[in-house]
């Protein structure tokens, strides 16, 4: 079995980096519902 060389590989992510403002508009026109939404489901005891 032949063990890859993980030294020559490319770890560079395929997508620039989304600011909070996209991100947060993304979201938004996707579930049309407010980020703060999600944020206080998955936090909320």
């Amino acid at each position: 079995m032949h063990n890859p060389d993980f030294t020559q590989m490319n770890y560079t992510p395929k997508v620039e980096q989304q600011s909070y403002a996209n991100w947060r508009a993304q979201v938004e026109a996707e579930t049309g519902r407010p980020a703060e939404e999600f944020v206080w489901q998955t936090l909320a005891p």
